[in-house]
């Protein structure tokens, strides 16, 4: 399904239509219970049409108008498992958890091994702060389904919220390597794959971090080196593929990225080091003008010759198109190009004085 679902929630007029349905899907229930037919449909429709209509609707997001027809195969077709989920999802959107969980429980009636039924009351239990609940119907998903990417994502978001570092970061690879469509998922924003791979790498900097707090910067560094390898994974894949314009994996490479500088910094290391990284987030994100103001800096530090120096200018220049309200890339600009007007000889006793 496409990226048109963005955890839907209805609009003023279709919450009231939805608010008569949840009043009124108990008795319906009930009612499939013990077998009442109750009224026939408009036009005798059939209750495939009905469905039919019913997924339509689903899947283009008219929830208000999905209910309704939901509810009626059900008074008709009790022993319809789409319907039930269907219904239970669209109540769980907008919050109505207990009549969510009542469609769902009626469905693992009929179905017990359906993951999509126990991946929704996961989510629901997990909304509601029943983590261990939640946690108890992911593990059974995976019991019957040990690739299911979505499974795998929240089992590795309850580990990495308990601590359990180690058992996030298996978790989460096993759920990037399973989501080998990228297929965003109804209600999602973007595949279980990417989400992964984003999560681990949010791991490895908190990992990441503790070391460098404790001294061990080499250890630190090589966590830091595992989350990006992964940031950077994700960003392609983004790129290269329909999520194009998921700004997410973007921003996490980009965080990650000046982070290293900082820790590269902080420990004296080469400024070549640190200018790698930041020449690496203006290739990420060209639009970063505090990265190109950056890079231009350790460049101008640097600069042997006035070919040198023209580089820096066009970093520089880059940062002020960028935003031409910015002091410090008007000043900077200002200040190559003075120098790039000197005669040669002034210039070269400049550059010979470069740090």
């Amino acid at each position: 399904m496409s990226g048109r679902w963005r955890r839907a929630r209805l609009g003023a007029a279709e919450a009231a239509i939805f608010v008569v349905l949840v009043a009124s899907v108990a008795w319906r229930i009930s009612a499939d219970r013990v077998g009442s037919r109750g009224p026939v449909p408009p036009a005798d429709r059939p209750v495939g049409e009905t469905l039919r209509l019913a997924d339509a609707a689903y899947d283009s997001g008219r929830l208000a108008a999905s209910g309704p027809l939901y509810a009626d195969v059900l008074r008709r077709d009790g022993g319809n498992v789409r319907a039930r989920i269907r219904l239970a999802n669209a109540f769980h959107l907008n919050s109505w958890n207990a009549s969510a969980l009542t469609m769902i429980d009626e469905a693992l009636a009929l179905d017990p091994r359906n993951g999509v039924a126990r991946i929704l009351r996961a989510k629901i239990y997990r909304d509601n702060g029943e983590s261990a609940l939640a946690v108890a119907e992911y593990e059974a998903v995976l019991g019957t389904s040990p690739r299911n990417a979505e499974a795998l994502y929240y089992v590795g978001t309850n580990y990495q919220a308990s601590r359990r570092f180690d058992d996030a970061i298996g978790v989460y690879a096993r759920a990037a390597a399973a989501d080998t469509d990228l297929i965003i998922p109804p209600f999602e924003t973007v595949p279980f794959g990417i989400q992964a791979r984003l999560q681990l790498g949010r791991t490895y900097r908190q990992l990441c971090r503790v070391q460098f707090e404790n001294d061990g910067y080499d250890d630190g560094m090589a966590l830091l080196e595992l989350a990006l390898d992964v940031l950077r994974e994700a960003h392609s894949l983004v790129e290269t593929t329909s999520l194009r314009g998921y700004g997410d994996a973007r921003a996490e490479l980009i965080s990650g990225l000046s982070y290293k500088a900082t820790m590269l910094r902080r420990a004296r290391r080469p400024e070549q080091d640190v200018l790698a990284a930041y020449e690496e987030m203006t290739a990420v994100d060209p639009n970063d003008v505090a990265a190109w103001l950056d890079a231009g800096h350790i460049r101008r530090r640097a600069a042997g010759s006035r070919a040198d120096l023209e580089t820096v200018e066009a970093y520089y220049l880059r940062a002020y198109e960028l935003d031409p309200r910015d002091i410090d890339a008007h000043t900077n600009l200002l200040s190559v190009r003075q120098d790039l007007q000197r005669p040669e000889e002034d210039l070269a006793i400049i550059l010979g004085d470069t740090p």
